[in-house]
């Protein structure tokens, strides 16, 4: 396949990238359509197993075709990320587990740094090239009209 392309021309290249685009959105889309059912089931018989095992007081229920097992994970969620901060000092752990640092906020003023091509010190702007696909309207007309 990769000698096929070296030979195939710009437009070319290009017609197949855009078919290509669409054939994997199409069939992401389908399997999406394929799954989505299946999940849900399977969400549900999860639910109804959980809810059994935890109704006979059983943490676990072995078959033939294999072991069920009920878990628990348990995680950290900060809910008030000043007192936390205030525990760490408390505890002399601030510096190893606290940092300062920009916002996601910082997003939309860095966007309109680069378009002002200003840099703030300590920055750069990095440029990535990509191949951007627009598909033509369907309301657009296809002709081009050229006036001299």
């Amino acid at each position: 396949m990769k000698s096929e392309n070296n030979f195939m021309t710009l437009l070319e290249k290009s017609k197949k990238l855009v078919e290509l685009r669409n054939t994997i959105t199409e069939q992401e889309t389908k399997l999406e359509e394929i799954l989505k059912p299946l999940k849900e089931e399977r969400d549900l018989i999860q639910s109804e197993v959980l809810n059994e095992l935890k109704e006979t007081g059983q943490f676990s229920a072995r078959f033939d075709f294999g072991t069920i097992v009920r878990a628990v994970r348990k995680t950290l969620k900060v809910n008030n990320e000043s007192s936390v901060i205030e525990w760490l000092k408390g505890k002399g752990l601030e510096n190893e587990y606290t940092a300062i640092r920009l916002t996601d906020s910082f997003d939309a003023l860095a966007k309109e740094l680069v378009k002002k091509n200003e840099l703030p010190d300590g920055a750069e702007i990095r440029e990535t090239e990509y191949i951007s696909v627009t598909k033509p309207s369907s309301k657009e007309d296809k002709r081009k009209l050229v006036t001299d």
